[in-house]
């Protein structure tokens, strides 16, 4: 369900309902409320509701995407030139957790 709100009100604001409402399950209101308004705009937040009005949807928390992204970041960076301990520790990770990031993206 939660892959159909980002269809229709984009990955950008799906994000951001992931930010402030991630990792819990939330009954969509029938009609935007103020605080749905104020994290999508009323645009997006009336397309919501008008998709899942009354449903109870999970969010996910996105944690599996931010991963992603920051794999791809080191993949690059490690193309780029950087060594496997500085990328080591600008991500606070250890030098064989680098090692596996960029053998995965090998294959």
């Amino acid at each position: 369900m939660f892959d159909d709100f980002r269809e229709v009100i984009g990955p950008d604001l799906a994000g951001k309902l992931q930010d402030t409402l991630g990792g819990t399950t939330t009954r969509i209101p029938m009609t935007p409320t103020p605080h749905l308004v104020a994290t999508l705009g009323s645009d997006a937040a009336r397309q919501l509701c008008a998709l899942a009005g009354g449903e109870a949807v999970t969010i996910p928390k996105g944690h599996r995407a931010a991963l992603d992204a920051r794999n791809e970041q080191i993949r690059s960076a490690a193309a780029a030139g950087a060594r496997r301990n500085d990328l080591a520790r600008s991500h606070g990770l250890t030098d064989r957790q680098i090692r596996r990031i960029l053998q995965a993206g090998d294959g």
